[in-house]
């Protein structure tokens, strides 16, 4: 599964949140749940599915979500990811970095437990 941070600006850096840290968290959890993330640039073109995260800061406040991106093809051959799957919480972040990178794991948990009740039978093949 290919896994992606979004979002980040300057005032996610200026409180010392990096792209680095919400990777190591999130690639643990998938890795926990033997969805082992490619995080390999260069295979992007052969994705066929992406978690992105998209983390945004304004001021005191925070908004953390979770998509889940399928690539489709329309009618007329045109492919593009679509949200099959989000989640996302709103709150503050007191200039503390490790509580978005927390933030992060309650909706990591909600989408682990359904991707892996729906695709049980798959997953239990591995």
């Amino acid at each position: 599964m290919f896994f992606l941070v979004e979002g980040l600006n300057d005032d996610t850096e200026g409180m010392g949140l990096t792209r680095e840290a919400l990777l190591a968290a999130a690639e643990s959890r998938l890795r926990a749940a033997r969805l082992y993330p490619n995080g390999l640039v260069d295979m992007a073109e052969a994705v066929t599915a992406q978690l992105v995260a998209d983390i945004h800061v304004v001021g005191p406040a925070v908004h953390v979500s979770l998509a889940y991106r399928k690539k489709v093809t329309d009618e007329f051959g045109t492919a593009a990811f679509a949200d099959t799957w989000s989640l996302g919480v709103t709150g503050t972040h007191g200039r503390n970095a490790q509580s978005v990178v927390s933030g992060l794991s309650p909706l990591l948990d909600k989408f682990l437990a359904e991707y892996l009740r729906i695709n049980a039978e798959a997953c239990a093949a591995r």
